[in-house]
């Protein structure tokens, strides 16, 4: 599929899957839905405000890092000058919630050449109930080269769902600072991501015993 032919396949999925309401959910999000746009889809993680991990990736992705990209945060896809610019479009994706286009170039290297690229970002429902998944495509055009790739924002479009305008609102351009010249399946890892929290230390000295007194060991 060239162009952003499996963009619009994304949206009209998500779409489809939203039927009326303000977001679907993650668990409706099947792999034969997307048909051949599976590739180039992927499923975000919100861990803190304004940083997401994939949780499922298309293998469009890998090929742009020359690895599997499954666990990586998606600032991973971008230059580190548009990390600011990157987690205020994920939160507008998450706390908004909102629908948000990208407008992406990676530059020629010595190795690559140019690529012109796409992506959308659309909220979905946790299992819990709250935002803190989203449905992605990412798109593009011209030769990988030598991976890795790193792309920059060339523009945004954002689509609030609810709040600030109505759902059916024309898109706003939100300009960008610094821009730059114009799997097998969809299932995620069964473990969750958690911290592993600190081991308290221990005390120094002799450790405390207790005695535990049961019924049976009373005597009348």
């Amino acid at each position: 599929m060239s162009g952003r032919a499996p963009i619009k396949m994304v949206e009209a999925y998500w779409e489809g899957l939203r039927n009326g309401r303000l977001m679907p959910n993650r668990g409706e999000v099947l792999a034969r839905g997307l048909g051949a746009a599976m590739d180039n889809a992927f499923i975000l993680e919100r861990l803190i405000n304004g940083f997401a991990r994939l949780r499922v990736a298309g293998m469009r992705l890998n090929d742009l890092k020359g690895m599997e990209t499954r666990s990586m945060p998606i600032s991973a896809f971008f230059d580190k000058r548009d990390y600011v610019s990157l987690s205020e479009s994920l939160e507008a994706v998450f706390a908004e919630p909102a629908i948000v286009h990208l407008t992406l170039h990676a530059p020629t290297t010595s190795e690559a050449p140019a690529l012109h690229g796409a992506m959308v970002l659309m909220p979905l429902r946790s299992d819990l109930g709250d935002v803190t998944r989203a449905l992605g495509c990412l798109v593009f055009d011209g030769m990988i080269g030598k991976p890795p790739r790193d792309f920059r924002i060339v523009a945004e479009e954002r689509r609030t769902l609810t709040g600030f305008a109505d759902t059916s609102a024309a898109p706003i351009a939100v300009p960008r600072r610094n821009a730059p010249p114009a799997v097998s399946g969809f299932a995620e890892d069964s473990a969750p991501f958690a911290p592993r929290s600190p081991t308290p230390p221990r005390r120094a000295g002799r450790p405390h015993l207790r005695l535990v007194v049961s019924d049976d060991d009373k005597t009348d």
